[in-house]
């Protein structure tokens, strides 16, 4: 990109003053979150080593103050890169990726802590000066001003950008507010004060005042502490060195305030400044300074192998667990099921067997042993003669007369033959 202020104007202002505020730029926005946010670390009195939290977050707003920077210079300043149409395209991206990893010369046409611009199927990557103007232009793009369905509701959000902070203005600025409570009468820091937990009172608030929370009962929070908070003892225990309260004891309540104002200030001045320089002063810097501090260069360009280190422990991790997971599913839940399975149509397969070959075979001999005893039988009694069914129809019923009545036969035949017996007896 390079210098897009001179073709897309309502946006560079737009993109201007959130850079302000990002930076932390008195009176925009971002400073009044910067300064409340870094004044917290440094006066704490919930937690040990805020002056070490303080320090890191001033190194942080520089830091933010010099890629910001960086971004507004590559993209709204210097040169229009894509006018350029550096030679390589990929190519020049896949060099000054080796180079960052010290695999290969630095052959790329752009520096590798610069601006590596992707080209499009169809445009020219060789040298611009190998055509004419109009053979280039006609496979440049040139960039053109957003619809105002995009800019207005960016100019909406860099005036609140500009503004918007005001909400917040600090007890530095009590002549202005009229109040020593950040964000003046407004109060708007402590809106959530009735949900917030406070480990004195063991309430919700964090004054109480006849059973009731009130704004007005609070002190200021850039008030000067109680001795006890000075000397580090609080209701969280001894929190040890206060760097804002170490501070207060020399130049006051409101010199205290002023000086971490002017010191974040200074800092955001210091990373726009650098910005600047490596940027738009000297573009050889930032590889200069890539080769001199190479290994946290790499560090940074590898994001401190944050996703290489997530995904060796937590993704890698995870699949190990699936994997242990799905053998344990398929080898001992899936193998105990199928090895009931198996079982079940084993068991199936021997009664069957049992049932065919035992069961129905004896079955079959049975009947096949009666079939052929019996079929004689039945064939040499089917005469086609009537007397002979009428003779069959006779000894049936002589059977059926002696089933019924074969023991009353049988008793009377007995009764008869002894009374016989004695008479023959008496005879004689």
């Amino acid at each position: 990109m390079g210098n897009l202020r001179k073709y897309m104007p309502y946006t560079y202002w737009t993109f201007f003053a959130g850079w302000l505020a990002i930076c932390g730029i008195f009176p925009l926005s971002g400073f009044w979150s910067k300064d409340e946010i870094l004044w917290r670390a440094a006066s704490t009195t919930s937690i040990p080593y805020g002056w070490l939290i303080w320090l890191v977050g001033t190194i942080a707003a520089m830091s933010t103050a010099f890629y910001m920077t960086r971004l507004m210079a590559m993209t709204f300043w210097g040169k229009e890169k894509f006018l350029e149409a550096p030679a390589g395209g990929e190519a020049d991206e896949a060099h000054a990726a080796a180079y960052d990893k010290g695999l290969t010369a630095h052959d790329a046409t752009l520096g590798s802590a610069g601006d590596r611009p992707h080209h499009e199927p169809g445009e020219h990557v060789g040298p611009a000066d190998q055509h004419d103007a109009h053979s280039h232009a006609a496979h440049v793009h040139i960039p053109h001003e957003s619809p105002k369905s995009m800019w207005v509701p960016l100019a909406i959000l860099a005036v609140l950008a500009v503004i918007g902070g005001f909400v917040g203005i600090g007890p530095a600025f009590r002549g202005i507010t009229g109040s020593e409570h950040p964000g003046g009468r407004l109060n708007i820091v402590r809106w959530l004060d009735p949900i917030v937990w406070n480990p004195v009172t063991h309430e919700f608030g964090t004054e109480e005042t006849g059973g009731q929370t009130t704004a007005e009962s609070k002190p200021a929070e850039h008030g000067a502490a109680t001795e006890a908070a000075h000397e580090g003892a609080t209701v969280y225990g001894n929190t040890g060195f206060n760097l804002a309260h170490s501070v207060e004891k020399s130049l006051g309540e409101l010199g205290t305030e002023w000086l971490f104002i002017i010191l974040s200030l200074v800092v955001a001045g210091i990373g726009m400044a650098l910005g600047w320089w490596f940027y738009l002063k000297d573009t050889r810097l930032p590889d200069i300074w890539a080769a001199r501090l190479r290994p946290l260069y790499n560090a940074s360009y590898n994001k401190y192998w944050v996703d290489e280190f997530y995904g060796w422990a937590i993704t890698r991790r995870t699949m190990d667990v699936a994997r242990a997971v799905f053998t344990f599913d398929s080898r001992v839940v899936d193998g105990i099921v199928n090895g009931l399975a198996s079982l079940s149509r084993l068991l199936s397969r021997i009664v069957g067997g049992v049932d065919k070959y035992f069961v129905d075979g004896l079955v079959n001999t049975v009947a096949a042993f009666i079939a052929r005893l019996m079929s004689p039988l039945f064939r040499a009694a089917q005469t086609g003669f009537t007397q002979n069914y009428a003779l069959v129809m006779v000894l049936g019923l002589i059977l059926a007369v002696a089933a019924f009545f074969g023991g009353d036969i049988a008793k009377a035949v007995s009764e008869t033959a002894t009374s016989l017996r004695q008479q023959i007896g008496l005879m004689f």
